[in-house]
């Protein structure tokens, strides 16, 4: 296969902005040969700009033979059936977070892209943001020692909640608020750099009392991981701020810091080149000041460069024949961990994951 032809299901914004761009950057590699979305308009915009077929059923575009993969940015509630159908329909796969809504639906996924021998990615895009990516090298490295308390935050405005046509406030096709739709990011997180997660202990709330919203608008809660270290995490839609994604680290022998406000969006703090003479101050201290390695990032750009380098990484899997850096059994988990984070908040005490 010389270039991999992309059937788009879902021409919204995640589709349109994050997805579509990044394979048209690559022409050499990856070509748009179809796009599918119950908006016509939305349609059409693709076509104009790619000369692909436009579809209004994702099964028309499932049965079209020039169609090798297929990249689905739907509402949450269709990514397992409509994978589950492209696999079955011989396509490659990547689908946007969160991977499924359901255990079930996620196992029947990853066993039908196994037995067909298809790839199957799930379009995590922090894993191909730049400041995790140079966080996750200096973890591994030991510069921060080991993990013992990690803290995640992410929030902004959101004033979508009255809008009817929203299908995100719907729960039966959102799956969830908050917790489901930015959290879960969060959730893939905290197990990428941490490991697996003991134990969750979660509250929801819907703060917008007057809104037609059927989900949550603010989580928080604690997390207890296999290793000992503990965690913590905040999500919010109804914070008066610019969207905030923060991720905190802190470790035996530093801490680092990841902020996408910031400029320079990576600090590191860490006592592994401190004197070993004692009778230093800086010896027995160590470096107190933060340190900023350079990573490429911009305050207003990083969302949608990470997707386009998540869906020209899922060309690559399929050209060069790799195992997706974001694989089906990494979106279940974070999925099973946001599963038993509403199960917590339902029952109103610690849930154990299995």
């Amino acid at each position: 296969m010389e270039r991999v032809r992309i059937g788009l299901i879902g021409a919204g914004i995640m589709g349109t902005y994050g997805h579509f761009p990044g394979y048209m950057e690559i022409p050499t590699k990856a070509q748009v040969v179809a796009v599918c979305d119950k908006n016509p308009k939305a349609v059409q915009n693709i076509v104009e700009k790619s000369g692909a077929k436009g579809y209004s059923s994702f099964e028309d575009l499932l049965g079209d033979p020039s169609v090798d993969a297929v990249d689905i940015c739907l509402p949450h509630n269709l990514h397992g059936p409509v994978a589950l159908a492209a696999l079955s329909a011989g396509k490659h796969v990547i689908v946007e977070k969160p991977f499924t809504i359901d255990l079930m639906q996620a196992d029947q996924v990853i066993a039908e892209a196994k037995a067909r021998k298809l790839k199957l990615m799930a379009a995590e895009n922090m894993r191909f943001i730049k400041a995790y990516q140079v966080a996750k090298q200096l973890v591994d490295s030991d510069v921060i020692g080991d993990i013992c308390y990690v803290r995640g935050y992410t929030g902004g405005p959101n004033d979508d909640s009255s809008d009817p046509s929203n299908w995100r406030i719907r729960a039966a096709e959102s799956g969830g608020g908050t917790m489901m739709d930015d959290g879960i990011h969060c959730f893939y997180l905290f197990r990428w750099f941490v490991g697996d997660v003991k134990s969750v202990y979660a509250v929801t709330t819907k703060y917008r009392k007057n809104s037609i919203s059927e989900v949550e608008d603010n989580a928080v809660g604690t997390l207890k991981f296999s290793n000992g270290a503990l965690g913590i995490f905040g999500f919010s839609t109804t914070t008066a701020s610019p969207w905030t994604e923060e991720f905190q680290l802190f470790g035996t022998k530093g801490s680092i810091f990841v902020d996408f406000l910031a400029s320079n969006a990576l600090r590191v703090f860490s006592t592994v080149r401190r004197s070993n003479d004692k009778s230093l101050w800086w010896g027995r201290y160590g470096d107190v000041s933060w340190e900023y390695p350079f990573v490429e990032h911009s305050t207003t750009e990083w969302v949608t460069s990470s997707m386009r380098r998540e869906v020209q990484h899922f060309v690559d899997c399929i050209l060069y024949d790799k195992e997706p850096l974001v694989t089906g059994e990494d979106g279940k988990r974070a999925l099973e961990l946001c599963l038993k984070a509403y199960e917590s908040a339902r029952l109103g005490k610690e849930v154990s994951l299995s």
